[in-house]
């Protein structure tokens, strides 16, 4: 094993992501699966900051992450163990010593670094950036067309305000949430629109989800039947009918059975939620969104933005600008409005101009 380390063959089981049965000149190691996208997505949503480890672990089964030798989803444990696993760098520490693997890595060295430094709080929550500072939540949301990021401060005995920093200006910070604001807004839902989009989602989620919820009930089905079956198996034991030997194997295969339908179960999308409960669990954000994310706390309105803007903000210093926005509001526009003839845009897409920002002079 320790001429194996040196080489750089990993020979021990294989961690979620890496098979075994790889060889490197003959001789057995490792090598990255389909599931290593999900590795590597597990570790950049915790350097995101927007998600506790058990957020992103839900994420992650939902999506397939499981064990190769049991085909079951990873455990909450195991999920954590994987986010400290230097292996995923390639590197292979052993016996003590450390050799570089002769693998291809899932994550970098410095991704693997920036996740040890966001997973160092108690509980295992993903802790946020420093920047997400709650008195200026625009900050590192907004961008330069130059590529800047804005900044902010309270410069004492001076207004709170927003910069580029190496662009000159100031900008008032109350103003430019207030613009900011309008801004979320002018994609807002009006309640025709909301009846509309309660009807179109319907639809859609019924047409969607009638496949998911035939299986759903299929495993229910067998479920119930394996239930039944054991009932049967024992009744037939204390006839004298079955043989206490005969009788707990017949049980572990049907136990074994149930088990492989709750997973498959547990695995599939929840369908008992109604579209209409959706759509109302949502309505008062659609309605007005600016109401929601100033009530919100600094990781809502992280969340809030990143939702409405997925590509952020860009702001010239006179008027905001995005080259996308999030797909229930394009439905606003390309399908709720009957009159409404506009294509979904490519590129930036500036916002109206009317939002001219008032440049603080502190």
């Amino acid at each position: 094993m320790l001429e194996a380390v040196r080489e750089g063959r990993y020979v021990w089981p294989a961690p979620v992501g890496y098979s075994n049965g790889a060889f490197l000149n003959g001789k057995p190691t490792i090598a990255k699966n389909e599931t290593a996208p999900l590795v590597l997505e597990s570790f950049n949503l915790v350097v995101g900051g927007l998600y506790t480890t058990a957020e992103i672990w839900s994420k992650m089964v939902a999506k397939g992450l499981k064990t190769e030798k049991s085909g079951k989803p990873i455990s909450k444990q195991y999920f954590h163990e994987m986010l400290h696993k230097k292996l995923y760098t390639g590197l292979i520490e052993k016996f003590g010593e450390s050799h570089m693997g002769k693998f291809e890595p899932t994550v970098t060295d410095e991704l693997f670094e920036q996740a040890q430094r966001m997973l160092k709080n108690k509980g295992h929550k993903v802790s946020h950036y420093k920047t997400d500072n709650p008195d200026f939540p625009l900050r590192r949301f907004v961008f330069h067309p130059s590529g800047l990021k804005l900044t902010g401060s309270k410069a004492k005995g001076l207004y709170p305000s927003y910069r580029f920093n190496g662009v000159s200006g100031n900008y008032d910070r109350d103003d430019l949430e207030k613009d900011f604001m309008s801004l979320m807004d002018s994609y807002a839902f009006g309640q025709e629109q909301i009846l509309k989009l309660k009807r179109l989602v319907k639809e859609k989620f019924d047409e969607a989800t009638i496949g998911e919820r035939k299986n759903i009930e299929k495993q229910k089905k067998r479920i119930q039947e394996l239930a039944e079956q054991q009932t049967v198996l024992i009744k037939k034991n204390l006839k004298g009918v079955l043989s206490d030997a005969v009788l707990t194997k017949q049980l572990d295969l049907v136990e074994k059975e149930t088990l492989e339908a709750e997973i498959v179960l547990a695995q599939m999308n929840n369908t008992d939620v109604s579209a209409d409960e959706a759509v109302v669990f949502s309505e008062r954000y659609l309605q007005a969104p600016s109401a929601i994310w100033e009530k919100a706390d600094i990781s809502t309105k992280k969340k809030l933005q990143w939702f409405q803007f997925p590509a952020g903000i860009v702001f010239d210093g006179k008027k905001f600008g995005t080259p996308k926005i999030a797909s229930v509001f394009k439905a606003k526009e390309l399908i709720l409005n009957e009159k409404s003839a506009r294509v979904d845009p490519s590129g930036f897409e500036p916002l109206t101009s009317s939002l001219q920002m008032r440049r603080s002079t502190n």
